[in-house]
């Protein structure tokens, strides 16, 4: 059994060094090429440093047409997929449907406005076998990342779930703080995680 497999059984996440790079890259740059188009030429390769080309109140617009864009464009899917494909064939086989829809977040230092509570996918009606993916488009670390929970830790906060109904998910992050864990990504790096594992993400405290 290889390490991505072994990772994500015993974690219910793997973090992942693709071998094509180069399709990565191309991701990567019908990004950097839509928004040097719509808001700068001095936009940046390196997106770590966007904030000093965006503000954060014209994040969401932002945000949204560049949603748009991406998911208008049916080699941007092809590439995206085609990262993810060898691992997830690997771990859920290679009958595989997928989301319509590529999501995207963009988070500025700072940002009260894009964080996401502490959830499992799963709460959302998601299948319990869902398999997500996620391609950062620069490198993410502490609160510029997302958190997660270890899924043998998932799985004891999701049987008492229904005790923080009414304290709310505030006091699970108090209660269990010292099996955080903020994911470090560098650039180049994916994630695929289970559905079945609590993550979220926090106010953005880093200057990236």
């Amino acid at each position: 059994m290889e390490t991505v497999e072994k990772d994500f059984i015993k974690k219910g996440y793997s973090i992942i060094k693709p071998k094509d790079k180069d399709v990565i890259k191309n991701l990567h740059n019908f990004v950097i090429s839509y928004l040097r188009k719509k808001i700068s030429k001095n936009i940046p390769l390196n997106l770590n440093k966007l904030n000093n080309h965006i503000n954060i109140e014209d994040v969401n617009s932002i945000r949204l047409d560049l949603y748009k864009n991406i998911n208008s464009s049916k080699k941007f899917h092809e590439m995206y997929f085609r990262v993810f494909k060898p691992y997830l064939s690997k771990i859920i086989g290679d009958d595989i449907s997928k989301q319509k829809k590529i999501n995207l977040n963009i988070q500025l230092p700072q940002d009260f406005n894009s964080t996401l509570d502490l959830h499992a996918d799963t709460f959302a009606g998601e299948s319990p076998h869902e398999v997500i993916t996620w391609l950062p488009l620069a490198s993410v670390y502490k609160s510029n990342s997302m958190y997660v929970f270890p899924l043998d830790i998932s799985k004891k906060i999701v049987s008492k779930i229904e005790n923080y109904n009414t304290v709310g998910t505030d006091k699970i992050l108090i209660n269990y703080k010292k099996k955080l864990k903020f994911l470090k990504i560098n650039y180049g790096e994916v994630l695929i995680f289970s559905a079945n594992l609590m993550h979220g993400n926090k106010v953005n405290q880093t200057k990236d």
